[in-house]
């Protein structure tokens, strides 16, 4: 079953979460506490979550009675106005290779397959192709 999730009905985010964003877009929170965690970054391996969106998945934790990190990031998954307050919106369109690069490896490309799913090939699939 494939539903457009274009056409569904978005609710609104939550208020609070919504005044607490304005408020750290407007002193650049997250530019800041980038800046500040610069030096903390390793030059090698997976990319971390960044500084800003941790911290305010700790807030999420704090405000809704949530101890542990699995619980945080289930409740973070399980709601749209949440997802929006982390920056977590989901994309309008199909992603295309004019518009994206992968951040380590800038040959990969999407690619569509036979069944019209796109998708990034696996090397096995790239090789056949």
């Amino acid at each position: 079953m494939w539903v457009f999730t274009a056409g569904l009905p978005r609710s609104a985010a939550h208020p609070f979460y919504a005044r607490l964003n304005q408020i750290l877009h407007q002193h650049d929170f997250d530019g800041d506490v980038e800046g500040l965690c610069q030096r903390f970054y390793a030059d090698v391996g997976r990319p971390g979550v960044p500084p800003g969106r941790y911290f305010r998945l700790l807030l999420i934790g704090y405000f809704e009675g949530l101890d542990a990190e699995r619980a945080i990031a289930c409740r973070a998954a399980d709601s749209f106005g949440l997802r929006e307050f982390l920056g977590l919106v989901l994309r309008k369109k199909q992603g295309s290779n004019d518009d994206w690069t992968h951040p380590h490896d800038p040959d990969a490309r999407i690619t569509k397959m036979k069944d019209r799913r796109a998708h990034l090939p696996t090397k096995r699939a790239a090789r056949v192709a």
